[in-house]
């Protein structure tokens, strides 16, 4: 979990003294709290806390909050609690390319016709488009080997089964990709094919120590 500050404090060192000390000192009291570590720049501040496997990140996110609104800070300083749950990751990503579209063209295609379907997947927490936007704040880039294209990453619910999602992504993918009008849909990348190969690796040890 983060707790992030913008503060109008300069220094760093004074910054470190008047905003992230004071906060890293009171979330160590957080109950279930595994490791803290902060770090600290001119007007802003960042507190990664690490908590106990199993932990309830929405009960830790209100204890979190509880804890820093009784901290003593510089007027003005805001501050934001980011939950991170690392079970949500990308299970599978897909990469789009066409002969004579532009990287936006794509990215339209990837939004309009694919988003959507792989959205709806169940245990599917959200889909992130990364590239074809070259400027403003959603701006991102992606290439696969070596050449510029558009990627969906499909990311699953903490609780999903990183197999089962990813499978049910392919057969969405593998059912759409015929629409597309000469737009190519290629996974480039799978926690599915990573699991089986460890799967396997652990069978194949586990019957040569039998």
């Amino acid at each position: 979990m983060l707790v992030t500050a913008n503060s109008s404090q300069m220094d760093p060192g004074a910054n470190e003294r008047i905003v992230t000390i004071p906060l890293e000192t009171a979330l160590r009291g957080v109950p279930g709290l595994s490791g803290i570590h902060s770090l600290t720049y001119p007007q802003f501040v960042v507190v990664d806390m690490s908590f106990d496997v199993g932990a309830d990140l929405e009960e830790r996110k209100r204890q979190v909050a509880d804890t820093i609104s009784h901290v003593a800070l510089p007027p003005r300083t805001s501050l934001k609690i980011s939950p991170i749950d690392l079970n949500e990751t990308a299970v599978v990503t897909y990469a789009l390319s066409a002969p004579g579209k532009s990287l936006a063209e794509l990215a339209h295609v990837a939004n309009a016709a694919i988003l959507p379907r792989l959205g709806a997947v169940a245990g599917v927490l959200k889909v992130q488009i990364i590239g074809g936007v070259q400027s403003g704040p959603n701006a991102s880039s992606y290439s696969v080997n070596g050449r510029p294209a558009v990627a969906l990453a499909v990311v699953k619910r903490g609780n999903a089964n990183s197999i089962d999602v990813a499978e049910a992504c392919d057969d969405v993918v593998s059912d759409i990709a015929g629409s597309l009008a000469g737009v190519q849909v290629a996974r480039a990348q799978s926690q599915a094919v990573f699991i089986r190969e460890a799967s396997r690796a652990t069978q194949e040890a586990l019957g040569l120590a039998v």
